[in-house]
């Protein structure tokens, strides 16, 4: 049981696009989960929503707890995805995205600690997909989507075509972003829209800036 928790200016951009209804069940599970450990029955875009703001509930009381034991004191940072020391990159947002996806690629909290075993790794990179399948609308595929995620950002990256191609968290973002982009400006209709684990694919590269070959 906690007295407090940090509420995140993306919680709050997040609830601006929501009904009265999805509004109070999100305010309340993400009150409930923080100050009392209570996982909510959530499903569709509100489930999505939740475990996008779990992640950064985590990361804050952990940072919190540890301060309370003694540790360092906890700092917030808010600039870019986690990567696999638990040191936030230096990727700057595009200045054409908006608001909401700003806190989608900044909003990511870290921890202090220099190393992490496999288990935080693993939280670690759930985390940053998670924001990045919080921009996509079309929830079809997410299971293996994040097997090709973990492909795209592994050292060895992931093989197309005899080449292997490696992608940080910020080139995924971005491609799905200017994907969603496109689709958004034709008006084309959500079922001729990509599964997300398609596009995840080898697609991904057609909407990839500048690719890390790799081999």
């Amino acid at each position: 049981m906690r007295d407090s928790f940090t509420f995140y200016r993306s919680f709050a951009e997040g609830l601006k696009e929501v009904d009265d209804a999805t509004f109070r069940r999100l305010v309340e599970s993400i009150m409930n989960y923080a100050l009392d450990d209570e996982e909510p029955e959530l499903s569709g875009l509100e489930k999505g929503m939740y475990l996008a703001w779990k992640a950064n509930v985590d990361a804050s009381n952990q940072r919190r707890d540890n301060g309370k034991l003694g540790g360092r004191p906890p700092k917030e940072k808010t600039i870019g995805f986690e990567d696999e020391n638990h040191r936030l990159s230096d990727e700057k947002p595009n200045k054409n995205m908006n608001i909401k996806e700003k806190e989608n690629i900044n909003n990511i909290s870290c921890a202090e600690e220099p190393h992490e075993n496999l288990r935080e790794q693993e939280e670690r990179d759930r985390r940053n997909f998670e924001k990045i399948y919080a921009l996509y609308p079309k929830k079809v595929g997410k299971t293996n989507a994040f097997i090709a995620y973990k492909q795209w950002i592994s050292k060895n990256g992931k093989s197309i075509g005899g080449k292997r191609h490696h992608l940080t968290p910020e080139q995924i973002f971005k491609a799905v972003k200017k994907y969603v982009d496109h689709q958004t400006d034709n008006g084309t209709q959500m079922e001729y829209w990509k599964n997300f684990d398609t596009l995840m694919g080898r697609q991904l590269l057609d909407y990839v800036e500048e690719k890390n070959d790799t081999s």
